[in-house]
């Protein structure tokens, strides 16, 4: 079947993608959030709550390595035989990336919200 194929491509894809994400953000920690793309990214209250140049190398640290690993997980399931296990933790591991999407999205929203209330 050709879907398990594509499947295995496009994980291929985006593993080297989120690979590339996480060197740029472990190499060059303090532009992560100095960078208007940051501002789309991440919720506005992120950015600005992270006032000290520490606070934003500690974030841009942790977002590499959540990057990375994310990365490894996508390269391993689209080289790797199929297993359960792999599919198990890489399916796990999209629905704590949609969560924390979601949550980022929440955030923003009710920052919005708060701004234009009081």
């Amino acid at each position: 079947s050709r879907l398990p194929e594509m499947a295995s491509r496009l994980f291929l894809i985006l593993g080297l993608f989120e690979l590339f994400g996480a060197a740029l953000n472990l190499a060059r920690p303090q532009a992560t959030l100095a960078s208007n793309e940051a501002l789309r990214v991440f919720p506005s209250a992120l950015v600005q709550s992270l006032k000290s140049e520490s606070a934003k190398r500690l974030f841009a640290t942790t977002y590499g390595t959540y990057l990375a690993t994310l990365g490894l997980l996508r390269l391993a399931y689209a080289l790797a035989p199929p297993s359960a296990a792999l599919w198990t933790a890489t399916f796990w591991s999209h629905v704590a990336e949609g969560y924390f999407w979601w949550r980022m999205e929440i955030e923003d929203r009710g920052s919005e919200l708060a701004s234009l209330g009081g």
